[in-house]
């Protein structure tokens, strides 16, 4: 997504959101174990991003984080993910973190989320799942 205009939505030295208004994506990367506030502001504004500019799409880079506290993930499956679908989101590209306890986190979340109508894809690295999400958000 090198090619097309990145805007910053959300930066801290624990996560960065980014909006590609032209390729309708939101793309959040983990710069390391984020949870808590910083975890919730970020997606949040990544959710108002995603509102504002029609996107569809959503990057989920987390390999440097860890697992998600009970409290989080029970954020993230009820109020984030029906604000974030609302807004509009279809699809979800998500790069596996490293840590293999924050593995099983991730696995939970993508099979909730499908069963609740994202289509979601597991990748190992960033750059093999930017050409599927950019091809999934493609106006037709």
């Amino acid at each position: 997504m090198a090619e097309v205009e990145r805007q910053v939505v959300y930066e801290s030295e624990h996560i960065s959101v980014w909006c590609y208004p032209d390729a309708r994506i939101i793309h959040h990367q983990m710069h390391k174990y984020c949870f808590g506030q910083p975890f919730r502001e970020a997606l949040t504004a990544g959710t108002r991003a995603l509102k504002q500019h029609g996107a569809i799409g959503w990057l989920s880079d987390n390999r440097l984080t860890g697992p998600l506290p009970d409290d989080d993930e029970r954020w993230a499956t009820t109020t984030w993910f029906s604000q974030t679908k609302a807004a509009g989101w279809l699809y979800w590209a998500m790069v596996w973190p490293e840590r293999a306890v924050a593995k099983l986190n991730v696995k939970r979340l993508v099979e909730l989320y499908r069963t609740r109508g994202i289509d979601a894809q597991l990748f190992t690295d960033p750059s093999a799942a930017q050409p599927w999400l950019a091809e999934a958000c493609k106006p037709r």
